[in-house]
């Protein structure tokens, strides 16, 4: 009995996603520069002519593995852009979201580190205002917490959580994530009760 046109699609979404999952652990592992469209199809056990089948070239799939990033953690942090929670509930669960999904899903997070050390122009052009968004609201929970300077405070936060990012990246194993998480949301509430 001969396929139908939704059992095709079916087929062709699966494959589609296969290739991405495959890109996305090799541009985490290798980086995007050493990772070939060769490697990719062998390691996804299809055709080199297949992969561009659904992708024009290498950067279009890099740049379709980074939407795919960037969507998911949209999905992930967007009920906490939209909380009327008080900040400092929001600040901790925003840790916590943060060390769930980097446990869940370690191949996005090393795949996001790794290239925002490679950081493209398609990158910032992309989520550039994503990014500008989460500081807005980082710098706007400071300023409820009454911090001297919110903006600072955000920048600081920022750059602990990509100090998280990398150290649990590199040693999963052996970086106590729990432990970082509930003593960096700690201390924004203790500054809190002791601004200085």
């Amino acid at each position: 009995m001969p396929r139908t046109a939704e059992q095709f699609a079916n087929i062709r979404q699966e494959r589609k996603e296969e290739i991405l999952q495959v890109a996305l652990r090799l541009f985490g592992e290798k980086g995007y520069e050493a990772t070939s469209i060769d490697m990719i199809a062998k390691t996804a056990n299809i055709s080199k002519g297949l992969v561009y089948n659904y992708f024009e070239n290498k950067q279009k799939l890099l740049e379709t593995v980074l939407d795919m990033f960037f969507e998911k953690l949209g999905d992930t942090f967007k009920a906490l852009y939209d909380s009327t929670e008080p900040a400092e509930v929001i600040i901790r669960q925003m840790l916590y979201t943060l060390r769930d999904s980097m446990k869940a899903e370690i191949e996005f997070w090393q795949f996001y580190t790794r290239l925002s050390f490679q950081f493209t122009e398609y990158l910032k052009r992309q989520y550039g205002a994503e990014m500008g968004r989460w500081m807005h609201k980082v710098t706007a929970m400071m300023e409820e917490l009454s911090f001297a300077n919110p903006q600072i405070e955000a920048i600081k936060l920022g750059s602990i959580i990509d100090g998280i990012c990398i150290n649990y990246i590199l040693a999963p194993k052996f970086y106590p994530i729990d432990e970082v998480i509930e003593n960096v949301a700690d201390g924004f509430e203790a500054q809190r009760a002791d601004p200085r």
